[in-house]
C-alpha cells in the first residue's frame, strides 16, 4: 500500500521525483490553454442591431441582450473563447472587441466566467475546456478502482500497469487510469471519484493534465503504513457504496433482499455525560426513526456512545447487531443473497460488570461468592432509573447487583427477545464484579422483527 507522512516535507519530495520518474515523465499532454470569458459591456437600445450584426461578423453564437425597460441603456454579454496558441482567433477577437468599443456606452468592461446556466443555454457551440486527471495508487485496488470509476463516471477506465518496487513508500507495483475533468453542472467526476477513494481507505495520488501542462496535482495518503484493511473498508459494487465492514455490507444487502429502504451514516448525534462527550454515527438509518449499529466487538467508547444516544434520544429505536445477532443473519441469508461476503463468525464469552455489589442489604450475599459461580440475569424493565436494568441474583434469588449501564443497553433487548445466557463469575473486586456470559439458545433464530419479513 502506497504509505507516506505527509507531515515529511523531506519524504514528500523525495516520493513526488519517486513518482516523476515512475509516471510522470512517461505522461503527454493532451491539453491546450483555453480562454474562456463572457465580457459584459452596456450598448444603447438603438445599437442592439449593430450588436447582433458584429457577433454574425465575427460568428459569436453565444451571446445575450439584457434590455432594462426603465432607461434606453442595455446590457450585452458574449462569449470569447480560443486556445491561447491560437494566434489568427486571438487577433479576430480583438478586432471585435474594437468595433464593440465604437458603440459601447461608457469604458467600464466587465468580465464574467461561464456559470452552469451559460454551459445549459449555450452548450451546442461551447468548445470544452477538456482536462484529465491521472489517478495513480496500488495495484491491489485495479478491481476497486474499475468499480468506482463505472459507478460515478460511466466510463470503463483502461489501466495502465507500472512494475516498480519501493520499500521506502510501501509500493509493490503500480496502476494508473485517465479520467476526463471537464465542468459539467453539478458533476465533478475527479472530485466525486476521489471522494469515495479516501471512504474506502484508498491512497492515491493524481497527477493532472490541464492548460497544457502536466503537474502532480494531489497527494491523498491518509492511511497508516499498518493499515492491513482487516476490517473490509471498500466500495461495493452491487450496492454502489462504500461501507466499512462485510458485515454493515450484508446488512445492507438483507434490507435491499427485504425491499427495506436505507441510508448511510445519515446523520450524526452529540451524546454527554460528566465525564464523556462525542458524536456518535450510526451506521444504518431506515424510516420511521429506526437505527441499525453493526458491531464486531465492543471498547468503552463505543458502549458509551450507544448507552448515552439510548438515553438521550428516546424518539428513536436502535436495534444492535453485535456478534450474536450477526451469527443468525449470517445462517439465514447467505445461502439466498447474491454478492453474500462470507466470513467466520466467531462468537466469543463476553465479560460484563456488575456494580452496586456494596449496598448494605447485598453485602451477605456478595461475601458468599466465589470465582466460576454460576449467577442469574433478571431483567428490570420497570426499574424507575433506567428502562435497561439487569439484575443480577445469586442461585437463592438474593440480588448481589445490577448489570453495568452501558453493558444493560446491549443486553436488555437480547433478553427481551428470549436470548438466554449463562452467566459465570470471572473476577470478584473491591467494587465490581466480572461476569463472563455464554449464549445458551444458539439453536433458536432470535432476530428483530424486521428481519423476519420473508423467513
Amino acid at each position: 500500500m502506497i504509505h507516506i507522512d505527509s507531515s515529511d516535507k523531506k519524504g514528500v519530495i523525495e516520493f513526488s521525483e519517486f513518482m516523476r520518474h515512475a509516471i510522470g515523465d512517461n505522461l503527454k499532454s493532451e491539453t491546450s490553454a483555453l480562454t474562456s470569458s463572457f465580457f459584459k459591456k452596456t450598448i444603447l437600445e438603438k445599437d442592439i442591431n449593430i450588436f447582433k450584426k458584429l457577433m454574425k461578423k465575427y460568428d459569436v453564437k453565444c451571446y445575450k441582450v439584457i434590455k432594462d425597460d426603465a432607461t434606453d441603456i442595455v446590457t450585452v454579454r458574449y462569449l470569447i473563447q480560443f486556445f491561447r496558441h491560437d494566434v489568427k482567433s486571438e487577433k479576430k477577437f480583438m478586432n471585435l472587441n474594437n468595433e464593440i468599443s465604437e458603440i459601447q456606452v461608457g469604458s467600464r468592461t466587465q468580465f464574467d466566467k461561464v456559470s452552469a446556466e451559460d454551459i445549459e443555454l449555450y452548450k451546442e457551440h461551447l468548445i470544452e475546456d477538456i482536462k484529465y486527471s491521472y489517478f495513480i495508487l496500488d495495484k491491489i485496488y485495479e478491481e476497486d478502482a474499475k468499480n468506482i470509476v463505472k459507478h460515478i463516471t460511466g466510463i470503463n477506465i483502461e489501466v495502465n500497469y507500472v512494475d516498480v518496487i519501493n520499500e521506502k513508500f510501501d509500493i509493490n507495483g503500480l496502476i494508473y487510469f485517465k479520467v476526463p475533468s471537464w465542468y459539467i453542472p453539478n458533476i465533478n467526476n475527479v472530485y466525486n471519484i476521489l471522494c469515495v477513494f479516501l471512504d474506502s481507505k484508498i491512497n492515491h495520488c493524481i497527477y493532472s493534465d490541464r492548460d497544457g501542462e502536466i503537474r502532480l496535482d494531489r497527494l491523498d495518503i491518509r492511511t497508516k503504513k499498518s493499515d492491513s484493511r482487516v476490517s473490509k473498508v471498500k466500495f461495493r459494487d452491487d450496492l454502489k457504496q462504500v461501507f466499512d465492514s462485510s458485515w454493515e455490507a450484508n446488512t445492507a444487502r438483507i434490507l435491499k433482499y427485504l425491499g427495506i429502504n436505507y441510508e448511510v451514516e445519515k446523520t450524526s448525534f452529540f451524546v454527554e455525560d460528566a465525564n464523556f462527550s462525542q458524536y456518535y454515527f450510526p451506521d444504518l438509518f431506515l424510516n420511521d426513526n429506526l437505527i441499525i449499529e453493526i458491531k464486531g466487538f465492543w471498547d468503552n467508547a463505543s458502549l458509551k456512545k450507544v448507552s448515552l444516544f439510548k438515553e438521550q434520544y428516546k424518539d428513536y429505536k436502535l436495534l444492535i447487531i453485535d456478534t450474536e445477532m450477526y451469527a443468525v443473519l449470517n445462517s439465514l441469508y447467505k445461502d439466498i443473497i447474491e454478492n453474500w461476503e462470507d466470513e467466520k463468525v466467531v462468537i466469543k464469552k463476553e465479560k460484563v460488570f456488575v456494580v452496586g455489589i456494596n449496598r448494605p442489604e447485598r453485602k451477605v450475599a456478595v461475601s458468599k461468592l466465589k470465582e466460576n459461580d454460576e449467577v442469574i440475569l433478571v431483567r428490570d424493565a420497570e426499574n424507575p432509573y433506567d428502562s435497561n436494568a439487569i439484575a443480577v441474583v445469586n442461585q437463592e434469588g438474593n440480588q448481589i447487583g445490577f448489570i453495568r449501564k452501558d453493558w444493560a443497553s446491549i443486553y436488555a433487548d437480547k433478553l427481551d427477545m428470549g436470548m438466554k445466557y449463562k452467566a459465570r463469575i470471572n473476577k470478584i473486586e473491591r467494587t465490581v464484579i466480572s461476569l463472563e456470559l455464554e449464549r445458551i439458545n444458539k439453536d433458536e433464530n432470535i432476530i428483530y422483527d424486521i428481519f423476519k419479513s420473508l423467513n
